[in-house]
């Protein structure tokens, strides 16, 4: 209902990378989605659970034909650009009721190499911002799927993807189209 219903995973270290596992091998979250309400800013994935001041996470800030995809990278020594490094895609449409896959590749902890693919296309990103340094991890939090921040999504979430490296444009335009049958698309 995009106000308080995500799913929590488990709080192992394979959900939550330190930037030497990503340095050395990256990491990759796949997911098919649809929202109900393509006006607002809504979390699709986070490493440590919502609410928290350090993860790694995707959300949509969407607003109909200037959507755009967000990654960030919160490392919680305080609010604001010294903590929080994002990447986003350029503006991209985002219709209600349709079915998308994203993924996204943190090809290692430099915000520079963060890849968005839509529909297993590689997506034009914007200049990345923020200086975010190594991302330490609460103790009990936990990963979670349909929220990011306090930001929950309003719609639904299908097939979910999350691999411990960096999955290659050739295997993720591999299991995009694996899936899109079941999709409509």
């Amino acid at each position: 209902d995009g106000t308080d219903d995500y799913i929590t995973l488990s709080s192992a270290a394979n959900f939550r990378p330190t930037d030497a596992e990503l340095n050395s091998a990256g990491l990759t979250f796949l997911v098919w989605f649809k929202t109900n309400d393509n006006t607002a800013t809504q979390g699709l994935f986070c490493t440590d659970g919502v609410n928290q001041g350090t993860y790694y996470g995707l959300e949509g800030f969407w607003n109909g034909s200037t959507s755009k995809f967000i990654m960030t990278k919160m490392d919680g020594t305080g609010a604001g650009s010294g903590d929080r490094s994002t990447a986003l895609t350029t503006a991209v449409t985002v219709n209600n009721d349709q079915w998308y896959n994203v993924a996204f590749n943190y090809v290692n902890s430099n915000k520079s190499n963060f890849v968005i693919y839509i529909n297993g296309v590689a997506q034009t990103m914007d200049t990345p911002t923020g200086t975010g340094g190594n991302v330490g991890y609460s103790s009990s939090a936990k990963a979670a799927i349909g929220a990011m921040r306090t930001f929950d999504l309003n719609g639904n979430i299908a097939n979910v993807q999350v691999y411990n490296r960096t999955l290659s444009a050739s295997e993720i335009l591999h299991n995009y189209n694996a899936l899109k049958g079941r999709f409509g698309l």
